[in-house]
């Protein structure tokens, strides 16, 4: 018996591990085979609002110069005090790639802030440069 569950608990071990390797090959071609992509912010908000003052971003997600339509966009605030990146809200991009996203802050301070494309089957993750928005009251 102890024989039997030793070679057991020995197949799933080499099982495993051949899972792993198998897993970490698909992930590598996924990545290799994914067309770059670029988000180019083309009006910026002002660097200066004051609460509550509504602004707008625009910009265009592209690959290889061709627009990216439908495609998922987060915008993301940095944290100060963690130094993370969290996201807020997100939306998609018009048939040309280009979005006009608006938005204001409710309270004063200094924001970092930008735009994400985290990628898909055909296409790879970018960013945005980093924006940053002092508020006022």
């Amino acid at each position: 018996m102890k024989n039997a569950f030793t070679t057991l608990l020995a197949l799933v071990v080499i099982i495993s591990v051949m899972g792993v390797t198998v897993a970490a090959a698909a992930s590598t071609t996924y990545a290799a085979s994914q067309q770059p992509t670029q988000i180019t912010i083309t009006q910026h908000p002002p660097q200066q609002v004051k609460v509550g003052e509504d602004f707008h971003t625009k910009g265009q997600v592209t690959s290889g110069g061709t627009g990216l339509g439908n495609k998922l966009i987060y915008y993301a605030q940095l944290n100060t005090t963690q130094n993370k990146w969290y996201w807020y809200y997100n939306f998609t991009t018009n048939s040309d790639g280009s979005f006009d996203d608006s938005g204001h802050y409710n309270k004063p301070g200094t924001y970092q802030c930008r735009y994400e494309f985290w990628g898909d089957d055909q296409y790879a993750a970018t960013r945005s440069d980093t924006m940053t928005i002092t508020v006022s009251q």
